[in-house]
């Protein structure tokens, strides 16, 4: 009875082909009754896939979904293959990605290892829009040219499927090009990309059908960014198109929707807004992309004019399209019940509709907009620190971190509006936002921690996929055998990272909300906290004491002087001390000068530092204006105000001040390594190191990474006198040099299990490393702290070796004297510059280096 229902269904069943003219080939008696009937009923609908009868299309695959799985011993692998990229790829075309990726992964979960070619072409149009979910455009180009190549190979070049594979060719490489190139290059690139289209528009007409309407849509989009394109072009290509396709619903190349576009790009917007206000009153929407694009550039266009109504309900309409919950109930739903949609595309609408909030209230000073505005940012700003550590996806965790930036950015502003009404509650929302953005970071370094012992053969895959895409890149082109073997090496990449990584768990002193009253009740009465973080043209910077907290903010115009003092510091630039001290005091006076309004001066400050900030040495920063007449040793220091802390954020902090109750000074093990070049620089070191503390134990160890893997772990204080490089263009490709052909990755050393309460790094550039916004420095300091280490004493820039030893020397005696590591450095620091260890070492730039942290 079962089957004849199946039976008798089946012809009423019909799944789109995504443009191939005839079914896969394959032997009829390797196929049951049940799978010919299918296949009979794939063969059916390729007419309405043509015509672009979509949503019938949709529908019938959804129901021929069905059948195969409740007769799945009866299905062959490659139906149930097709089937589930035509699913895929209608999810592309809707623009539902999270669909994308479960029907394209259960698609090639039934690929055979030899399928047929347009079985596997279609894989390949299916990975290419996976690429698209990723971001990652130029991978996306390769795909489909691999897909290209295989139709090519077996004579299927006029296939419609080889239409889509130029047209999804022709998206990833405009977007790559609009990410990464420029002026010439560009140029030469769309003329490449409108070829791929224009040769997509020949194929289609030649085969008939409506599927004509998609290259031709996609060709209007380019042609509104290109010169050489008139108006009377696009209305004529629309004139073509008017007998094809359904006109009441004509999925592709709607004409309000690209005559729109068009006037939006040609800065029109009286006849942009009518055109896409009359797109919007067609429903429903097959491809969601149309009023979304709609919504979102008539969001712009409403907030410009000040129509704030307008704007509002069409950003309601934006969470209405993405299955969003609306505001009112987003604010009461618990943070932990949300799907995939809710951690990713829902923060990004809701952080739209605080936007329209927030201008609102300015516009009309109605403080229920900014209550508004306020709550849902934080609620945004909840449901996104619990969603990222639960995710295992790069392509989501790159979509991720990008939306942190937009939500610290959004949240901020609103906390910062609400200060005058609600004064605590937004200082807490200030202090939450900067500390959830240093938190992720660290979660992230967790799991990356987790995959150490995958690194190396990480590394070796990840550079040959680099190989093969600067090839490719060179002139869009390469050999099909390099194409498979690009494929089989991301395939394996992908899949073994995914297997390895281990789920960044969030824990609840990592994403726990935190108030500033428990801030200040775990201060020192003499330390004051000093966060920092970037928004678009300013640097906001909050200080907390035991009494007091406040905002303020610095413009970037402070970077160039940045920049100016470290080539100072690193010789680049000769300046008399006058000099210096200008420069110095123009940094100090807008960054720290504030600070005189705490209730109580400081003798130690917690600084928690913004890329911009990072490397920027507050303790040799001076607090006057210089005069020609004076000498370094005349200047006034802040490092003479207060000892200077820097810090991953401040729950590391809490866990590091955790690790340093009961630290004994009077009696330590320590382990000295020197790298063979600078031994002669260090000498006297390790006997300076016995005199100073009596009840120390001092070793010098072979500069090897095996003697440094196995004796660290159980050393109180290590000790490294090697050489160092910090990698700004690549994740934790930080390393320590202990001779000149054994080398430490900053990823290995995190994962050490280290007991050691003080790591003193005295190499070069140990405190820099690759810097995301928002989120601070990677670098061989951070990967001791990962490690355990409370204390590291590093190294912001590149540090003459002989002064450095002559500091760390003063150091160590203050330290076996009972100085926590942040006031013993300050104090040889102090000693340094006041021309003690050599009148030609008060010169800030032998000194001003290394940092406490």
């Amino acid at each position: 009875m079962k089957f004849h229902y199946l039976f008798t269904l089946l012809p009423l069943l019909g799944i789109v082909s995504c443009g191939q003219p005839n079914a896969e080939p394959e032997s009829p008696a390797a196929l049951t009754l049940l799978d010919l009937r299918l296949r009979d009923s794939l063969q059916l609908v390729r007419d309405d896939y043509a015509d672009l009868q979509s949503w019938r299309a949709l529908d019938r695959v959804y129901r021929l979904r069905d059948v195969a799985a409740t007769q799945d011993d009866s299905v062959s692998d490659n139906t149930k293959t097709e089937i589930y990229q035509h699913l895929a790829i209608m999810h592309y075309e809707r623009g539902y990605e999270d669909s994308v990726i479960h029907y394209a992964a259960l698609a090639d979960r039934h690929l055979g290892e030899d399928p047929p070619p347009l079985l596997f072409a279609r894989q390949l149009l299916c990975e290419a829009y996976l690429k698209y979910t990723e971001w990652e455009w130029l991978e996306m180009d390769m795909i489909a040219a691999l897909g290209l190549a295989v139709l090519r190979e077996h004579g299927l070049d006029h296939d419609g499927l080889h239409s889509q594979l130029l047209l999804t060719q022709a998206y990833a490489r405009w977007k790559y090009a609009n990410a990464w190139l420029e002026e010439e290059e560009f140029d030469k690139v769309a003329g490449e990309v409108e070829s791929l289209v224009q040769q997509a528009i020949r194929q289609y007409r030649a085969a008939g059908g409506a599927r004509e309407r998609h290259a031709w849509e996609d060709w209007a989009l380019l042609a509104a960014r290109l010169p050489h394109v008139s108006e009377g072009d696009l209305r004529a290509a629309l004139d073509t198109l008017a007998g094809t396709g359904n006109p009441e619903d004509p999925i592709y190349a709607h004409p309000h929707r690209l005559m729109a576009y068009w006037h939006f790009r040609r800065g029109e917007p009286d006849s942009m807004r009518y055109h896409y206000e009359r797109l919007l009153e067609q429903t429903p929407f097959y491809r969601l992309e149309n009023p979304r694009e709609a919504n979102y550039i008539l969001k712009l266009n409403s907030l410009e004019r000040g129509d704030y109504r307008r704007a509002l309900a069409l950003s309601i309409d934006d969470l209405r399209l993405s299955n969003c919950a609306r505001p009112a109930a987003r604010l009461t739903v618990a943070v932990g019940d949300t799907s995939f949609s809710e951690r990713y595309i829902c923060p990004y609408l809701d952080l739209e509709l605080v936007k329209v909030y927030l201008g609102r209230y300015r516009a009309t000073a109605d403080t229920a907009d900014l209550h508004r505005a306020f709550a849902l940012a934080q609620v945004t700003m909840d449901r996104y620190a619990v969603s990222f550590p639960s995710q295992r996806d790069e392509g989501v965790i790159n979509k991720l971190v990008e939306l942190g930036d937009v939500l610290l950015d959004v949240c901020l502003d609103a906390a910062l509006e609400m200060q005058r009404q609600q004064p605590e509650e937004a200082m807490d929302a200030v202090f939450r936002a900067m500390e959830l953005s240093q938190s992720l970071l660290l979660l992230r370094d967790l799991a990356t921690i987790g995959e150490a012992d995958n690194q190396q053969k990480w590394r070796s895959l990840h550079a040959s996929l680099e190989r093969y895409k600067r090839s490719y890149r060179a002139d869009f082109s390469l050999p099909v055998a390099n194409l498979r073997e690009f494929r089989r090496l991301d395939t394996r990449y992908r899949e073994e990272k995914k297997l390895s990584r281990p789920a960044m768990a969030a824990s609840a002193h990592l994403t726990g909300a935190t108030k500033l009253a428990a801030v200040r009740g775990r201060l020192e009465p003499q330390q004051a906290l000093l966060m920092s973080t970037e928004l678009h043209d300013r640097i906001l910077l909050l200080c907390i004491d035991r009494d007091t907290a406040f905002t303020y903010q610095v413009p970037t115009a402070i970077i160039p002087r940045i920049d100016s003092l470290r080539q100072m510091l690193t010789g680049g630039r000769v300046c008399s001390p006058g000099e210096y001290a200008n420069v110095a005091y123009q940094i100090y006076a807008p960054l720290l000068a504030p600070l005189e309004g705490l209730s109580r001066k400081p003798s130690e400050l917690l600084f928690v530092p913004s890329p911009a900030l990072s490397e920027v040495p507050l303790s040799a920063l001076t607090v006057a204006p210089g005069r020609k007449e004076e000498q370094f040793t005349d200047l006034r220091y802040v490092v003479d105000e207060y000892a200077v802390r820097y810090l991953p954020s401040w729950r590391v902090e809490l866990l590091n001040g955790e690790k340093r109750k009961g630290v004994q000074t009077e009696a330590a093990d320590i382990g000295v390594w020197t790298h063979p070049q600078l031994v002669g620089y260090a000498a006297g070191l390790t006997d300076d190191l016995r005199r100073a503390g009596g009840g120390w134990s001092v070793e010098t160890l072979a500069p090897q990474t095996g003697t440094f893997l196995s004796q660290a772990p159980g050393l109180d204080i290590i000790h490294l006198t090697v050489h160092a490089r910090g990698n700004t263009g690549q994740l934790h490709e930080n390393y320590l040099h202990l001779n000149d052909r054994d080398s430490l990755n900053g990823v290995v050393v995190a994962q050490l299990p280290l007991s050691a309460r003080l790591v003193v790094l005295a190499a070069c550039a140990t405190s820099t490393g690759f810097k995301q916004a928002g989120e601070g420095t990677f670098s061989l300091r951070r990967s001791f702290h990962l490690a355990g280490v409370p204390d590291v004493i590093s190294s912001l820039y590149d540090i003459p070796a002989a002064a450095t030893v002559a500091v760390l020397k003063s150091f160590y005696r203050q330290l076996a004297s009972g100085s926590p590591p942040a006031t013993a450095l300050a104090e040889a620091q102090r000693t340094c510059r006041a021309g003690k260890l050599s009148q030609r070492y008060a010169n800030p730039r032998y000194w001003a280096g290394l940092v406490a942290g």
